[in-house]
């Protein structure tokens, strides 16, 4: 039989790191908790202190994510072979409550320490990639933020426009933040300058920055926007002035064009960067064989999954994606539509998310799998979901023969394939869609989605209530709203 001591370590940022040793025989502390330094004669008191009372037990060392503190603690660990579990913060904090438990560091690291005892099955050793994959997700994760700032931009520039002038950017529809769009953020925030220039002078600038022909219909829009605002502030502006200077406010504007630029100029470069190091881990793009997973997507999944391996089974792999709601069920009663879980990494989950909604228009199982959710009634985020779980396993399974040494190349690759499952290219897979399932998110009848919500709603309503009368209550509302939204979808 394995005896074990658990430590639990409570990490610091700027402070030094506490420990706690556990028998995880008797379940009881040994000794009191103790501190120690985040450098190497730290790291080797805690390890003189686990030796004076180790004997024959293995040590096991379990401690939260903190930042990125917990790395160089156990890259030291694990090269002198011990077992290292990061758990989650969520667990440790649910686990310190039901003791009872206050928050502090002495009694953060005891948690620690019992986490481990109270789930020894469900951890996961922790798995630290090489550094060229490592290099691919830090990519992958800073590429992500600066996608969010730019994002956070124009929406910034966008709301600076709702009071100075509040229809300018929606005159340019798709084209927003274009060249031409752009140019006219950075010279017309102010809408009587753009009436004092007239209709022609307008055209005649927004030509300039226009990649082909200019849409006539965006000048006169432009020039529409700027009269009604103008008439707008035009008995205020007589009595007080205008509530904001337009020179300040075109001098904010260009301040922040600037800055998206700077962003996306360096977004750029990290693009460039991610697929050179994804090409040298997969020169073949056979991750990209799966349709939807491009350079953008496959980069963030390859180095976010890291080793294939270390999942044992298909179900491994999907629980670490997590993309399945919630469950909240008891003996009467089963909760459907929940959201799903939090656990795993949003860009992982965001990943899959987007390459379902693309895959569903290309892969014709995807699709069929898509519109036989949205024919149930199921919302479309829901149907997406479940698409991605569906195109994880797909994942799963080329990963899986990526890293088999003995698997042919030629086998490697996924293989789109018809309802029947037989291997079709991508031109009849196209087709295949857009015979059968093209129109799957806004032709559902509607009538079979009531129909089939009401039916789940009677079996809830019996479910939580056998008596008679208020069964009987329940499908009376029920059959009324059904009626009721009929009626309506037949009005219009």
């Amino acid at each position: 039989m394995t005896h074990e001591l658990i430590i639990g370590i409570d990490l610091g940022l700027k402070h030094p790191h506490r420990a706690a040793i556990m028998d995880a025989d008797n379940r009881c502390n040994i000794g009191k908790s103790f501190t120690f330094d985040r450098s190497i004669d730290g790291f080797n008191k805690l390890l003189d202190r686990c030796d004076k009372v180790k004997d024959n037990h293995q040590l096991v060392f379990v401690m939260e994510p903190t930042s990125m503190a917990w790395l160089p603690l156990s890259c030291f660990l694990m090269g002198k072979g011990h077992r290292v579990y990061v758990v989650k913060t969520q667990k440790v904090s649910k686990l310190r409550e039901f003791f009872g438990l206050n928050k502090s560091d002495r009694l953060d690291a005891q948690t620690l320490s019992r986490v481990y005892h109270a789930q020894p099955d469900t951890l996961k050793q922790l798995f630290i990639p090489p550094a060229s994959i490592k290099t691919i997700d830090r990519f992958c994760r800073q590429r992500a933020r600066l996608v969010q700032r730019t994002s956070a931009i124009r929406k910034r520039i966008w709301h600076l426009f709702t009071f100075a002038n509040p229809k300018a950017i929606d005159a340019f529809g798709r084209l927003n933040f274009t060249g031409q769009c752009r140019a006219f953020l950075r010279n017309y925030i102010d809408p009587h300058k753009i009436v004092d220039a007239g209709l022609k002078n307008v055209t005649d600038f927004l030509a300039k920055y226009t990649n082909g022909a200019l849409d006539p219909e965006v000048p006169h829009r432009l020039m529409q926007a700027s009269e009604s605002t103008v008439e707008i502030y035009k008995e205020y502006q007589h009595q007080n002035g205008l509530p904001f200077d337009p020179e300040a406010l075109q001098m904010e504007v260009n301040i922040e064009l600037d800055i998206l630029e700077a962003y996306e100029e360096k977004i750029k470069t990290l693009d460039k960067e991610i697929l050179k190091c994804y090409l040298a881990a997969d020169p073949k793009r056979h991750l990209q064989s799966l349709r939807g997973i491009a350079d953008i997507l496959a980069p963030i999944i390859y180095a976010v999954v890291g080793d294939i391996r270390r999942f044992q089974n298909l179900r491994s792999f999907k629980g670490f994606l997590s993309m399945v709601p919630k469950k909240k069920q008891t003996t009467d009663n089963d909760r459907k539509g929940l959201r799903i879980q939090k656990a795993s990494f949003w860009l992982l989950k965001h990943s899959f998310y987007m390459a379902a909604e693309v895959a569903r228009h290309w892969d014709p199982e995807i699709a069929e799998f898509y519109h036989r959710l949205m024919k149930r009634g199921k919302h479309h985020d829901q149907a997406v979901c479940a698409c991605a779980n569906k195109l994880a396993g797909r994942v799963y399974a080329v990963l899986k023969r990526m890293a088999d040494p003995n698997c042919p190349d030629e086998k490697v690759p996924y293989v789109l394939r018809d309802l029947n499952g037989n291997p079709v290219d991508k031109k009849t897979a196209k087709a295949i869609i857009d015979a059968g399932f093209s129109e799957s998110r806004t032709h559902v009848q509607p009538e079979s989605v009531l129909a089939f919500n009401l039916n789940a709603l009677m079996n809830a309503s019996k479910t939580r209530d056998n008596s008679p009368h208020k069964v009987k209550s329940m499908e009376q509302i029920l059959k009324e709203m059904l009626e009721t939204a009929l009626a309506e979808i037949n009005n219009k």
